[in-house]
C-alpha cells in the first residue's frame, strides 16, 4: 500500500503456508501439490533443487560429519556436471 509515493513498512508480511527444507517456500496447498507433480513427472531442475536443500538443510541441523560433507559435496557437483554438461553450478557445502 502506498500513501503519498511512499510505502508503508508497518504492513504485515505475509507469512508462507509451509517451508520444506528451510527455504523451499509453498503458500497454499495448490503449489505444494504442483511442486510434486514437477517431482513426480522428473523435472530435473525441482529434482536436483530438492536433493541439494534437503542436504543443506540436514547439514545444519549436524546431520553429516566434515569428511561426509565433503564426499556429498563433490558427488553433487558430479551428478550436476553429468546431468547438466554446459552449466557451472554453484558452490555447495
Amino acid at each position: 500500500m502506498t500513501t503519498g509515493g511512499t510505502e508503508n513498512v508497518n504492513e504485515e508480511q505475509v507469512q508462507p503456508y509451509g517451508v520444506l527444507f528451510g527455504v523451499l517456500a509453498y503458500n497454499n496447498n495448490e503449489e505444494f501439490e504442483a511442486y510434486i507433480d514437477r517431482l513426480n513427472k522428473k523435472s530435473l531442475n525441482d529434482t536436483l533443487l530438492t536433493i541439494h536443500s534437503a542436504l543443506r538443510y540436514a547439514q545444519t541441523k549436524g546431520a553429516y560429519s566434515v569428511e561426509e560433507t565433503e564426499a556429498i559435496s563433490i558427488t553433487l557437483r558430479k551428478i550436476h556436471e553429468i546431468l547438466i554438461p554446459d552449466s557451472k553450478p554453484e558452490t555447495i557445502g
